[in-house]
């Protein structure tokens, strides 16, 4: 965004972003409530709200890797499958499903999930299993329906 000239800004009644972000943020909440928009900070809310949403989508991919890392696990060190595995990819699919219940267009971006998500998992479970990441696929093996759906139990 452009540098503007701080005096030229009007004076504005409350703790600047960098002073304190609470009391900032507290403010701007109550200055939409009450439609006063010309008294906002634009600059700064804007740069929150663009945060905001990257930061959600990171949670979902985040969500998304964790599934596939212990399905790489579980399908490249079969002798150490655990219950414990079988939690962490039935929490997360628990908030894939959520994630996609509160932001309905990530089902368009599923694709770049997947992929930004496979890229992680791979040295994910590579360090959890103690493997080389040469036994890993380069391309990420399994689909949406999979990682959202794959039986896992223990025998």
């Amino acid at each position: 965004m452009a540098e503007r000239d701080p005096s030229l800004a009007p004076k504005r009644a409350y703790p600047a972003y960098r002073e304190d972000y609470a009391a900032w943020l507290d403010t701007q909440m109550n200055l939409l409530r009450q439609q006063r928009f010309e008294e906002l900070d634009l600059d700064n809310l804007l740069d929150e709200v663009n945060d905001l949403g990257l930061s959600n989508f990171k949670a979902f991919v985040s969500a998304i890797e964790i599934v596939i890392a212990n399905m790489l696990k579980w399908d490249h060190q079969p002798e150490k499958r655990s219950r414990s595995w079988i939690a962490s990819i039935i929490e997360h699919r628990l908030r894939i499903e959520q994630d996609l219940a509160d932001s309905p267009s990530y089902k368009s971006r599923i694709p770049d999930a997947m992929r930004r998500a496979y890229r992680t998992a791979v040295p994910t479970a590579a360090r959890e299993t103690g493997l080389d990441l040469r036994p890993f696929p380069a391309d990420n093996p399994y689909s949406w329906d999979e990682v959202m759906g794959r039986d896992h139990r223990l025998d």
